[in-house]
């Protein structure tokens, strides 16, 4: 009668497989993925102010209490975001300042926040309503 062969036992531990590709992708975030991702650079509103009056900005993109803006300087295009201040001259100073764009002047925008569906909002707050603790 013959014995059937059992596979020798694996060495080592079962999960360090799993460990290693953990620390890979911890590394990979932690110094690879933020170089890929850079957003813009964070500036102060004084900055931003100069760079119009200078005629360096291209594109001013208003977004609530933020302002991102584009900037070319030394044949290099820069993007900027800084805190929006209450500036009742803003509009005026953006019209009139000076642009590398091809007509002069510099384009800007506000954005406006995206607003949910009154039935969707209505169904989440049902929905977390019937499942809250007694």
């Amino acid at each position: 009668m013959k014995k059937e062969q059992t596979p020798p036992p694996r060495k080592g531990n079962p999960y360090m497989g799993f460990l290693w590709s953990i620390l890979i992708l911890l590394l990979l975030n932690g110094l690879i993925f933020p170089k890929l991702s850079e957003g813009p650079i964070t500036t102060d509103y004084g900055t931003f102010i100069h760079k119009v009056d200078s005629g360096k900005v291209k594109e001013v993109a208003i977004k609530s209490n933020q302002i991102y803006f584009i900037t070319e300087e030394n044949d290099k295009t820069m993007t900027y975001q800084t805190g929006e201040t209450n500036d009742p001259k803003l509009v005026d100073r953006l019209l009139n300042a000076n642009s590398p764009n091809p007509d002069g002047k510099i384009a800007f925008t506000q954005i406006v926040p995206r607003e949910n569906s009154p039935i969707l909002d209505f169904l989440l707050m049902w929905l977390f309503q019937q499942h809250e603790p007694p």
